[in-house]
């Protein structure tokens, strides 16, 4: 879906500052944790929260999360 290496996905939202610093010299502008919650203008950039969909989440469960 993305055409660049511009963002990344930390693995099972598994981080620490060297994969943080790591991700900086490689050049990537954002990185996403979990957290499932809405992350905000204030989000490190590093560190954005997002929110788990899986192929079990129900249409309800979804809305609830674009509500939030």
């Amino acid at each position: 879906i993305v055409k660049d290496n511009s963002s990344f996905a930390f693995p099972f939202y598994y981080y620490n500052q060297d994969g943080i610093n790591a991700l900086k010299d490689l050049d990537f502008k954002v990185a996403f944790v979990g957290g499932n919650k809405p992350a905000t203008r204030n989000s490190n950039n590093y560190l954005i929260p997002r929110y788990v969909v899986l192929n079990t989440t129900n249409l309800e469960e979804f809305k609830s999360m674009l509500e939030n």
